[in-house]
């Protein structure tokens, strides 16, 4: 399903969150995807290659880096809109099991952490 995106699975979770929440600082980014800035540096670096991306320095300080889409990486919102209904038709879950299934496993990572 990311095939057609050129996408792996870790960069279409961070994509997601960016067009959820653009313009962030790696840690922020780190946060939401809970994916961890060892992670992230690199992966951010290939989806800049793809151009689906911009690091830049952040104003307010420059050791941080802010991260903002490109007009690419807004535009493939759209193609990457059909994967969750792709997923769901691939399983014998209903919408709500799926969510409810989400759900609790947020709920099991916040009680392990």
């Amino acid at each position: 399903m990311l095939e057609p995106l050129g996408l792996t699975y870790p960069q279409y979770v961070t994509m997601m969150s960016l067009w959820q929440h653009n313009n962030v600082s790696i840690k922020q980014l780190s946060l939401h995807t809970r994916l961890d800035s060892g992670t992230l540096t690199p992966l951010l670096k290939r989806l800049e290659a793809k151009g689906l991306l911009l690091r830049k320095h952040s104003l307010e300080d420059e050791r941080q880096k802010v991260i903002s889409l490109t007009k690419s990486g807004q535009q493939l919102k759209k193609q990457a809109s059909k994967v969750p209904e792709q997923l769901l038709v691939k399983t014998s879950m209903q919408e709500k099991e799926a969510l409810k299934l989400k759900q609790l496993c947020e709920q099991l990572l916040e009680d392990c952490t």
